[in-house]
């Protein structure tokens, strides 16, 4: 329905700024709507795209941070109330229930029983503002620790990690999936990342008949043994860490590659023509960096002042059954 009713009809961007700033900027675009309030300084606005840019770069020239967010509608609008009976329509099959699991709605910012999501309430999440920042305050200040975010890229960690800080309080939120990472192992690691900061994870499911190794129970000895590699300079992320330009680029996001280097009015019309040999030059540069680390061995060097001599002491020799005549054992 999206797609067919409201694409090409808006657009909606991420601003840095709270909702409360936000309302003062609107009464100067009555066709602009609030349609998130993300985090305590998170707002996304939505609304027709000319009345949108020409409030993105009053901002921008103030200093303040947006992110245009890549879609061609305006959900969250009054643009959504012309498919109020094709939506209800659409999902007027469905009978809800209740779930064992406590639901809490960023429609109305409370716990919600399964049995009231009915096509009146799947039109409201749609038609209505995104409570998620209220929501997610409440959740922290009821004592809730854990937060991830099951989708393909991780989009309100950090609005949740702010509305912690805002409440001084203390959570683990964390991401399931990154844009280009989206296999197996990059699910296991972020649940490694979530299980290293103390949530409990089940891996036992994923490694059947693995074991787990008791850790020693002296505090570790900080020796060090690892060799000294060279570091790969060439791979590091961003080409000296602009990540946010560099994943813009392979994106081919160009408002993301003219926001990030102070673009605005003054955009150069060539600066989409360059975007496929920035990413070439980011891809050559890797597979350099990766060819540099086979082009040269790190070896051991003799270890100084190492001294000889006879063992000493009473010791205890385990040998296979059988084994106890040969000559190492004696």
């Amino acid at each position: 329905l999206i797609a067919h009713h409201l694409a090409g009809n808006g657009a909606m961007a991420s601003i840095a700024l709270p909702a409360t700033t936000l309302h003062h900027h609107l009464q100067h675009h009555p066709d602009l709507t609030i349609a998130a309030h993300n985090g305590p300084t998170t707002t996304v606005i939505a609304g027709p795209t000319p009345s949108l840019e020409t409030l993105l770069t009053h901002l921008e020239q103030q200093g303040t941070r947006v992110r245009r967010i890549p879609v061609d509608y305006a959900s969250h609008t009054p643009e959504v109330e012309t498919i109020h009976t094709q939506l209800h329509t659409a999902l007027a099959p469905i009978t809800p229930r209740n779930s064992p699991i406590t639901f809490h709605s960023t429609v109305t910012a409370t716990p919600l029983d399964g049995t009231h999501l009915t096509p009146d309430y799947w039109y409201r999440n749609l038609r209505n503002p995104v409570l998620f920042h209220p929501t997610a305050h409440t959740l922290i200040t009821h004592h809730h620790t854990t937060f991830i975010e099951p989708s393909p890229h991780p989009v309100l960690v950090a609005s949740l990690q702010d509305t912690a800080d805002a409440a001084e309080a203390d959570i683990v939120a964390v991401g399931s999936l990154r844009r280009g990472q989206g296999g197996r192992t990059d699910l296991l690691r972020s649940a490694a990342h979530a299980w290293a900061r103390g949530v409990p994870v089940d891996w036992a499911a994923q490694y059947p008949g693995g074991r787990r190794i008791a850790l020693p129970t002296y505090p570790f000895q900080r020796t060090r043994y690892w060799i000294d590699a060279p570091s790969d300079s060439a791979v590091r992320s961003g080409d000296g860490g602009d990540e946010e330009f560099w994943e813009a680029v392979e994106a081919a996001d160009t408002d993301a590659v003219a926001s990030v280097l102070g673009l605005r009015e003054d955009r150069p019309d060539w600066l989409g023509q360059a975007m496929p040999s920035l990413a070439r030059r980011r891809e050559l540069r890797r597979a350099s960096g990766r060819l540099d680390a086979l082009r040269y061995t790190v070896e051991w060097t003799p270890a100084a002042g190492i001294r000889g001599g006879a063992p000493t002491g009473r010791w205890l020799v385990v040998t296979p059954d059988g084994d106890h005549d040969a000559d190492w054992a004696r």
